[in-house]
């Protein structure tokens, strides 16, 4: 699919919106950028987005746990042992799962919309200021194009894997069945 707008302006706002939900701190603020995030995921990706929130949520609750019991040991809310449960911990660890969640969702959404060799050209369109101080941008550019590409080539094993584990009838029980058996 040829995508409507540059590449490089693609690969900058996402950039942008990075850094906004880094730098964001309001309630607000936060869910108005997830709110963006979704409807375009949903309108663009499909339910294909459920399955990306799905496999890192597991991720996000692991980290936010931790903010929430050992960012910050003042002021306790709760008291376990060496873990400490406190305000300024839960929204830091709010923060941070929401970061991820977010960022989970802006890159499965970039890279259903932009194919390997736009994000190559966008990456070497972004980094040629820096041709000027004589660094590789080629290079680096060709760094992410394989990234971008094993991540794709991953994402398509690993579900040929998982459909191919579904057609198996009770997941190979068969097979087990018979060797113990003999």
């Amino acid at each position: 699919m040829k995508s409507k707008f540059m590449p490089s302006a693609v690969l900058f706002s996402y950039f942008v919106v990075i850094a906004s939900l880094i730098i964001s701190r309001g309630v607000a603020i936060k869910l108005f950028l997830l709110a963006i995030i979704l409807i375009l995921s949903l309108k663009i990706v499909g339910k294909g987005i459920l399955k990306s929130i799905r496999s890192v949520s597991l991720f996000a609750i692991i980290i936010f746990l931790m903010n929430a019991f050992l960012y910050s040991s003042t002021n306790p809310i709760f008291t376990f042992g060496i873990l400490n449960l406190t305000e300024e911990g839960i929204k830091q660890g709010f923060h941070v799962s929401y970061v991820i969640v977010s960022i989970s969702l802006l890159t499965a959404l970039i890279l259903s919309y932009l194919e390997d060799k736009e994000v190559a050209d966008g990456f070497v369109s972004l980094l040629y200021p820096l041709k000027y101080l004589r660094l590789p941008i080629g290079e680096i550019a060709m760094i992410f194009t394989l990234v971008f590409r094993f991540i794709t080539i991953i994402k398509k094993e690993s579900e040929e894997i998982i459909n191919a584990d579904k057609i198996r009838p009770a997941g190979g029980a068969k097979a087990k069945g018979f060797f113990l058996s003999i």
